[in-house]
């Protein structure tokens, strides 16, 4: 008989563990000692999103072949929910960790492979979509997952040479950064030096995205580059909400409403969360 109910909510341990390698681990424990154990996998929408938010919708994986941020041949990996959405860590195309520390340099890097992953699940009907934003290892604002669409999904572009078919497209960004994409705060200055930008490097990416930024305003009569969160994944969420009006959502809150977290834990005994390393 069961002592109580336990909801589990722990995000990853960093290079150490998965949430849900953490949670089975947990989950052995107090099964043995007579819990009735609930596991919700967490992510805040960054590393291990795509297992996090798969997980716990019911997601099946799909491998595709798409370009690292050097543009070399990798196998990245999108999920797609029962009821047709797909779930895309844009980390699996652009990660930093694709990339190692003397190859890093965010005026190469490109968020190529993040376009093919997506032209990839809209060819399979996918018309919605959560995307996870962090671990890039670029600051191209999007624009090479633009060309990317472009390129690959070529009839029917709209003015900015992208598929207007996208438009019919539902896009919620799993994201706590609120930065914008330019200036002092911006993707350049703020994340930029982690990646591989030296402070010549950051001046000229902060001007690139700003030319970008005002060119799309003036065809598009639009401008997303101020809103919290355009300097998501080196500008990634820039370009999803300037040219997709997706909508910024904090990861763990979006996860907890997607899998009903309230309900879950309305009639729990003890509610178990955490992350951090463990070394």
């Amino acid at each position: 008989m069961s002592i109580g109910k336990c909801v589990l909510a722990i995000d990853s341990f960093k290079d150490c563990l998965s949430s849900a390698e953490v949670e089975a681990t947990v989950a052995d424990v107090l099964s043995a000692r007579g819990w009735e154990v609930v596991s919700v996998p967490m992510s805040d929408g960054g590393e291990g999103m795509l297992d996090a938010f798969s997980a716990a919708l019911g997601g099946t994986i799909q491998e595709v072949a798409v370009h690292d941020p050097l543009m070399r041949p990798i196998v990245a990996c999108y999920a797609v929910t029962p009821d047709g959405t797909a779930i895309l860590e844009t980390a699996q195309a652009c990660g930093l960790t694709l990339m190692t520390e003397a190859e890093r340099n965010p005026l190469k890097a490109t968020t190529y492979g993040v376009g093919e992953l997506l032209a990839h699940a809209f060819r399979c009907g996918c018309r919605r979509f959560i995307v996870g934003l962090g671990g890039s290892g670029t600051v191209d604002a999007g624009q090479g997952m633009l060309r990317a669409l472009a390129e690959v999904l070529t009839p029917d572009r709209n003015i900015y040479g992208l598929p207007s078919a996208l438009s019919d497209c539902r896009f919620t960004l799993a994201c706590d950064v609120r930065n914008p994409l330019c200036g002092p705060d911006g993707a350049a200055h703020v994340f930029g030096p982690q990646k591989g930008a030296t402070p010549e490097m950051v001046t000229t990416l902060d001007l690139q995205a700003n030319r970008f930024a005002l060119h799309a305003a003036q065809r598009l009569g639009i401008d997303a580059s101020l809103r919290p969160g355009a300097g998501a994944a080196g500008g990634l969420g820039y370009a999803f909400m300037q040219f997709f009006g997706a909508a910024m959502i904090p990861g763990a809150d979006l996860l907890l409403d997607l899998v009903g977290f309230d309900n879950l834990i309305c009639n729990a005994s003890l509610v178990i969360t955490g992350e951090g390393r463990a070394d």
